[in-house]
């Protein structure tokens, strides 16, 4: 849910919020994490000042979205958000989501809503890399989805990239819904001199 050093950094709070902090973090550790999403809503909802801290730091249910024009899944999560829209892997188009469900709606954005997309070389390494871990994906984990999102680094000479995939099981017994494993890989490679350090 939420890392214990994130938990316990108050810096990048607003300042005069660090009671209501405390409190969000409180009551996120307390809920059934089935119900994270409702929760995260909620909080945002009665402290809008806290969005962007409870959004960065609570990790939350992965989804799958589906991309028409691709006719392939992707994995929709805090790394190609925007609003309610997630940008596909396959085509670098944002696709609304719709709940929980792997439904999307058909109908476009609205086309003066800026939407980050990276840089050519960038979307080159992007379609690389998933191209790659789709097949890691398919080898070790026998199923699932997995996408790959890089984002160039404003204060470094380099990228970072998002590895994620996300695999649900059948249910293993009548109590049993679903499992589920999702996994979120981070990457950073920045120019040293001449080379990379990845």
């Amino acid at each position: 849910m939420l890392s214990s050093a994130n938990a316990a950094s108050l810096t990048s709070v607003p300042s005069g919020l660090e009671e209501s902090w405390v409190s969000a973090v409180s009551l996120t550790r307390r809920m059934p994490p089935r119900y994270i999403d409702r929760t995260v809503a909620g909080i945002t909802h009665l402290c809008p000042r806290l969005k962007g801290e409870i959004l960065t730091r609570v990790e939350r249910k992965l989804k799958l979205c589906f991309d028409p024009e691709a006719r392939r899944y992707f994995v929709a999560c805090p790394y190609n958000q925007h609003g309610a829209a997630y940008r596909s892997p396959w085509t670098n188009k944002y696709i609304q989501a719709q709940g929980d469900t792997r439904e999307v709606s058909p109908t476009p954005p609205p086309p003066a809503l800026r939407r980050f997309k990276p840089a050519d070389h960038l979307r080159r390494v992007e379609c690389a890399y998933n191209q790659i871990f789709d097949a890691y994906r398919h080898t070790y984990y026998e199923g699932g989805v997995s996408s790959v999102y890089v984002w160039s680094l404003p204060s470094e000479d380099g990228f970072a990239a998002a590895f994620v995939i996300h695999h649900g099981e059948a249910p293993l017994c009548y109590y049993l819904k679903m499992c589920t494993y999702s996994r979120i890989y981070m990457h950073r490679c920045i120019r040293i001199t001449q080379r990379y350090a990845y």
